[in-house]
């Protein structure tokens, strides 16, 4: 091919000959050369003559010259310079199929395009039904791509499998597997698999599969897997599994699984499985297992498993396991297992088991099993008042909650029936006590078994040992139920 570029340029004769050659050509009567002018222009030829379709008038087949105008303009032409054969080679011009070196204006139409085409200005509609090689203009298009495309504006296809690189946007109005990069946007109507990298956004309608990132948001409405990230929010209209990070938030209508971070918050509407990590909040719909951290709050609407740490609260809707910390209260509307601390308090609308740690209160409306240490209060009714009476039924009628293990309060312990050892600063309260009570004040108003030591031990009946200032048992004789330092029945 050097050698005929070198002849057509550099030998005057040779320019002479394609000259007539090109000449001949137009006549209709060029022989057959590797240097040809094609003009494929449906409204620049003339319909046979003789010839008459029923589906045409008399004038159409007679347009006038503005007809010509308008036809011509409406037309795909696929005039070219091409020096080849067999449609390959180089070709000048919208050539309609070929194999080689293209280069072209503007595509309109062109069917089938391999190798390299260049193109100076933006197609009219689709530009190439079909292209593969490496395809470089201004904006290149095709239907179906595969290979290299760069876009001093845009690249646009209905699918595209290879690399894609735009100035503005990548665009497909179909599924696209490879590398895709554009400085503001890459967007896929259908599923995007590979490598996506855009100055402000990646945008796909169904799947988003591989590495995408963006400048401000990575956005995919079917669901997202392997790895996102973008400076402000990563967003999933479905799940997402992987690696997904929001410099703000990380977001999915679905369930969330594998390592998840946003800036201020991750929120799943579905279940949260794996290391979740919220700025200031953490928020699964349904539940939560794993690692989860939060600046602030971790919430689950549904259990809540796992290592939890919050700043200010840890809060499970249904159950809380494993260990959990917060700065200031832990909170489940079931039951908690486990080992937790907690800045102020710990709250079960059922019961604690396990080892828990709050530093002001402690609540467990069924119990405390295992061992339980506040810095003021520890109690298993939310109903309960700080006065020293001797503790009456639960004022619902609920049953009678259980408490087992080890119970320390800095002030006071109020727990309904205990079987175990409780230590508080002020007052131990209880409906029936078996174990061991150490307080200034020990309360029982059932059955004590065991021991207490404090200064006034209450208890209304007896089956051991009470030691203190003062000791009460109202079930004793009367002789035997006030007595000093030591009281005791069996």
């Amino acid at each position: 091919m050097k050698h005929v570029h070198s002849q057509l340029f550099d030998s005057p004769a040779l320019l002479l000959s394609l000259t007539a050659c090109l000449a001949m050509t137009a006549c209709g009567t060029a022989p057959s050369t590797g240097v040809q002018l094609h003009v494929q222009d449906p409204a620049a030829v003339a319909e046979p003559s003789g010839q008459n379709p029923s589906n045409q008038t008399p004038s159409s087949q007679n347009p006038s010259p503005a007809e010509r105008q308008v036809d011509a303009s409406d037309a795909p032409s696929h005039a070219s310079l091409d020096l080849g054969f067999a449609d390959s080679g180089i070709s000048f011009g919208n050539s309609k199929n070929w194999s080689g070196l293209r280069f072209n204006y503007r595509d309109r139409a062109a069917q089938k395009i391999t190798g390299l085409n260049l193109t100076l200005w933006s197609p009219q509609g689709i530009g190439i039904e079909e292209f593969q090689g490496i395809a470089l203009g201004v904006t290149p298009s095709a239907r179906s791509s595969s290979g290299l495309r760069a876009g001093l504006v845009s690249v646009v296809s209905d699918t595209s499998d290879g690399i894609d690189v735009a100035g503005l946007a990548a665009v497909s109005n179909g599924d696209t597997m490879g590398i895709r990069a554009a400085g503001i946007a890459t967007v896929a109507e259908g599923s995007a698999d590979g490598f996506g990298f855009a100055g402000i956004a990646t945008i796909t309608k169904k799947q988003s599969r591989g590495l995408h990132m963006a400048g401000v948001a990575t956005v995919s409405e079917g669901g997202m897997q392997g790895i996102h990230a973008a400076a402000i929010a990563t967003v999933a209209g479905k799940s997402m599994s992987g690696l997904q990070i929001g410099g703000i938030a990380a977001t999915a209508k679905g369930d969330i699984s594998g390592i998840t971070a946003g800036g201020i918050a991750v929120i799943s509407e579905g279940d949260a499985t794996g290391l979740t990590v919220g700025g200031i909040v953490t928020v699964a719909a349904k539940s939560m297992t794993g690692l989860q951290l939060a600046g602030l709050a971790a919430v689950s609407e549904g259990d809540l498993a796992g290592l939890t740490v919050a700043g200010v609260a840890v809060v499970g809707e249904r159950s809380l396991t494993g260990l959990h910390a917060s700065g200031i209260a832990t909170v489940s509307e079931g039951p908690i297992f486990g080992v937790g601390v907690s800045g102020l308090a710990t709250v079960s609308e059922q019961s604690i088991t396990g080892i828990e740690v709050a530093g002001l209160s402690m609540a467990a409306e069924e119990g405390v099993r295992g061992v339980g240490v506040a810095g003021l209060m520890l109690s298993d009714t939310k109903h309960s008042s700080w006065d020293v009476m001797p503790r009456a039924p639960d004022p619902e009628g609920r049953a009678i909650s259980v408490n087992r293990g080890i119970l320390i309060a800095g002030l006071r312990t109020d727990a309904c029936n205990v079987e175990g050892v409780t230590i508080a600063g002020l007052v131990n309260r209880s409906c029936d006590f078996d174990g061991v009570g150490i307080s200034a004040l020990n309360s029982v108003s059932g059955m004590q078994r065991g021991l207490q030591v404090g200064v006034v031990n209450y208890a209304q009946d007896l089956r051991g040992v009470q030691i203190g200032l003062l000791n009460y048992v109202p079930s004793n004789p009367w002789y035997l139920r006030w007595m000093p330092l030591v009281n005791f029945r069996f």
